[in-house]
Parts: C-alpha cells; sequence; structure tokens
C-alpha cells in the first residue's frame, strides 16, 4: 500500500499537466477558424466581388488587435454586409458587434471598397479587444461603441439594405464623359418646326455643390414642304447647326435624377429651297444662323451608364432672315425673334 500511495504522489503533477493541457486545447479550438477560413467570432460577412473577401477581413482585424487573439473571443459576434450604389458611385458597409445580448451597430461609405472595408475591420478589432478585456457576456458588460475612424461617415443604421451616403472627397472618378444620340425639334428654324437629329458629346463634373455639365451636340433639321400660292409653289428650310449647352445646376446634387437650368447657344446655316410652276426656277438661299437660348433639362440614369433626357428652351435668333418667292416677291418665311427648341437625348455614361 505504501508503494502505492508513493506511485500516486508521482503521477499526481503528470495528471495535473495533462488536465491544463487539455483545457488549453479545448480554448484553441473555440478559437480555430471555420471551413471556409474565417475565425468563429465572424459569423456573417457579404461583399460585392470587388471587395476583400471573407478572409482578407479577418487577417485585417487580427492584424489590428491590440490584445491577444482569440482572449474572449467566444463571447463576441460580429456580422459584416457591404454594398455598392451606382449613383453616386460610393460603397456602403454596415456592421454589427454582438456581446451576449448587448448588440452595436455602425455604418460607414467611402469612395472605394477598401477604405470601407478597412474601418469597419478597425470597428471589428476595438469591439473584439473591448469584449476580451471586459470578460464578454460572463462579466455582464458589452463591447464598446467603437467611434469610426475620421475619413468615415457613420451613424447608427439597419443592416438590411446598408443605404450609401455621399462622400464630400472629389474622387478621379468624379470628371464624367458621355455619348449620345440626340433627337431636335426647332420652332424658330421653319415654319411650325423643323425636325431632324444629330450627336453630342457631354462632360460632367460630380463632384462640390454645382456639378456643372457641359454639351456639345450637332444636328441637322427640316422642315416638311409649304404650299404657297394655291399650291403652285412650294418652301422648305433646313437647319445645319452646333450646339453648345452648359448646364451649370443640378437638382438634387445625388440620384438617379436631376433637373438642370441651361445656357444655350447655336451657329450653322440656315437655307431655304422654293420651286413649284409658280417659282420661276427652284432656288436655294443659304445664311448664317446663330442663336442663344434659356432652358431647363431632365436627366433620368436608368440602368448603369444609360441615361435618358429631355429639355425645352426659349430661343431668340440673333439674325432674323427672311425668304421671299417670285413673282410677287411673296414671303415664305422670316425668323421669328423669339421662339423654342426642344430636344431628347439617349446616351452612356463613362
Amino acid at each position: 500500500m505504501a508503494r502505492a500511495r508513493r506511485w500516486d504522489r508521482a503521477r499526481w503533477p503528470f495528471s495535473a499537466f495533462v488536465l491544463v493541457a487539455s483545457a488549453g486545447a479545448v480554448r484553441l479550438a473555440r478559437a480555430e477558424p471555420s471551413q471556409n477560413g474565417a475565425p468563429g467570432w465572424l459569423t456573417g460577412y457579404r461583399a460585392p466581388a470587388a471587395c476583400p473577401d471573407e478572409r482578407a477581413f479577418s487577417g485585417a482585424v487580427e492584424h489590428r488587435r491590440t490584445g491577444p487573439a482569440a482572449a474572449g473571443d467566444e463571447h463576441i459576434r460580429v456580422r459584416v454586409e457591404i454594398a455598392r450604389a451606382p449613383e453616386p458611385e460610393v460603397y456602403s458597409g454596415v456592421i454589427e458587434v454582438s456581446d451576449g445580448p448587448e448588440r452595436t451597430r455602425r455604418e460607414v461609405a467611402g469612395a472605394a471598397c477598401a477604405e470601407v472595408t478597412e474601418a469597419l475591420s478597425l470597428i471589428a478589432a476595438m469591439g473584439l479587444d473591448a469584449g476580451a478585456r471586459s470578460g464578454g457576456a460572463e462579466s455582464g458588460t458589452s463591447a464598446a461603441d467603437p467611434p469610426a475612424p475620421p475619413y468615415a461617415a457613420a451613424r447608427e443604421g439597419s443592416l438590411d439594405p446598408p443605404r450609401a451616403a455621399p462622400v464630400g472627397a472629389d474622387t478621379p472618378e468624379d470628371l464624367v464623359f458621355g455619348l449620345g444620340a440626340l433627337a431636335v425639334a426647332h420652332g424658330a428654324a421653319a415654319p411650325g418646326a423643323a425636325i431632324g437629329m444629330g450627336g453630342a458629346l457631354a462632360l460632367e463634373w460630380r463632384a462640390g455643390s454645382w456639378q456643372p455639365a457641359l454639351s456639345l451636340s450637332a444636328f441637322r433639321a427640316s422642315s416638311g414642304d409649304m404650299l404657297l400660292a394655291g399650291g403652285a409653289a412650294r418652301a422648305r428650310f433646313e437647319l445645319l447647326a452646333g450646339a453648345a449647352q452648359l448646364c451649370p445646376l443640378r437638382f438634387p446634387l445625388h440620384g438617379r435624377w436631376a433637373l438642370r437650368p441651361c445656357l444655350e447657344l447655336e451657329l450653322g446655316q440656315l437655307s431655304g429651297t422654293s420651286s413649284g410652276s409658280a417659282v420661276r426656277g427652284a432656288t436655294t438661299r443659304s445664311g448664317l444662323w446663330s442663336s442663344g437660348g434659356l432652358g431647363v433639362r431632365g436627366d433620368a440614369d436608368l440602368w448603369g451608364p444609360l441615361r435618358v433626357s429631355a429639355g425645352v428652351a426659349a430661343v431668340a435668333p440673333l439674325g432674323r432672315h427672311e425668304y421671299t418667292f417670285s413673282p410677287g416677291a411673296t414671303t415664305a418665311f422670316q425668323v421669328p425673334a423669339l421662339d423654342w427648341r426642344a430636344t431628347g437625348l439617349v446616351g452612356v455614361f463613362f
């Protein structure tokens, strides 16, 4: 019996070592990552394909932690969702840090997904460190509400769905180019109206409080036959011109829909052609066309880069040509002092 007691005393240190090692193995097993490579505290991660995946996110979180990894992590749960808004093109992310019954939600937004992911990783790291220091749910305290980094706009929000917030900083994507097909109806270029088509090149600045837009276009518009002298004479008018449109303001500053006041300038050539039995030979007369205008334009970004625009303007021609035919010097058309112009555009913006 004495030998048995001596053997038990000799075996006790080995048994204690086995128990301590087993407890450590259980704690380390809790901190082991899941099958997809994410740690146990990351219970949900959803982001666009252009963003870092959950393994990269969790690695950034561990890199930012100031306390020992896996210390108290079994009480912390983190869920992250990142979304991209097409207009304006920003990324928004929402993070939920749960410590037992307590939950903290934060939302951040930025022009790049890497910026948003970095902000969310900092919030997650601070939440994990706070939970580790307080002992998690076992001590009855929750993770501290971590402040958002200075470059991100943070506010309390809902996870479903995250909404993008405007970013004040200018980015290279603020300068946008567009190409489109233009339809024109011009009331000042012919009796009734001259209708035609053309093309347009647009340039927009999507930053600041003004967000001006410049459009350059070229078009050709013509009228139908105008009957005179009981049908014995006909007249037709054609306008070939280029136009510049400057829209200095946008209402509202962000969104898929916009309304812009615009200044317009046209320069080109207006031609009138007469024919018929009452006319002594078919003739064509041309004159310089120039006009200024003030109008309003509405834009709708329907899907991706596709845009539809419509505008109307009051047009004041700078030269009032008069077109007559012989015999009798009958007046066929005189350019009015003030008339209208309507446009429609379908284009893409890059």
